[in-house]
């Protein structure tokens, strides 16, 4: 599952959303964190999680990030310490960037999947289950979310809840 989330975030491009009235304003920084946020969103693409990190690290401590590409930096940083397996830096910059609470719900819901993941690999199961739970509270159709969490009810035993995740994974 851990491949799947990585496949499914390297897909998704971090960017400046047109639609956030912080990165349409001006500021000396745009640029330049637009730049990071492709160098990093292309390391990841290239599978050079390393240099994702380090990228990431060193925008991170831009004066005057808007939030916006502080919550992209992250998500992005957290996906390539995932690939890593640095799971618990991934966890807490999934975390910090859930804290930020300025992602979008496709993005929240995505962030408490990817936190989910973490959780799994550290082999916290309660803890994945209640970040797909909520990332299926954001996005009810996150099928992904379903079959993770599937997955940690069955390794927990609890066989009735994963067969219902199973088959509403399976319908959407």
């Amino acid at each position: 599952m851990r491949v799947l989330a990585v496949a499914l975030l390297v897909a998704l491009p971090s960017a400046v959303r047109a639609d956030d009235p912080d990165s349409a304003a001006p500021s000396k920084t745009a640029p330049r964190t637009q730049t990071n946020l492709s160098a990093i969103a292309e390391a990841l693409r290239q599978g050079d999680a390393q240099s994702a990190v380090d990228l990431a690290s060193v925008a991170l401590d831009t004066p005057d990030l808007p939030i916006m590409e502080r919550a992209d930096i992250l998500m992005d940083r957290g996906l390539a310490r995932e690939q890593l397996g640095d799971h618990g830096s991934a966890n807490a910059d999934f975390t910090a960037a859930i804290a930020l609470t300025v992602l979008r719900p496709d993005e929240l819901a995505r962030a408490l999947f990817d936190r989910g993941v973490t959780f799994d690999e550290l082999g916290k199961t309660k803890e994945a289950i209640k970040n797909y739970s909520a990332a299926l509270g954001v996005d009810p159709k996150f099928a992904a979310a379903l079959n993770n969490r599937a997955n940690a009810y069955r390794r927990s035993h609890k066989l009735l809840e994963a067969r219902k995740d199973y088959q509403q994974a399976l319908v959407i």
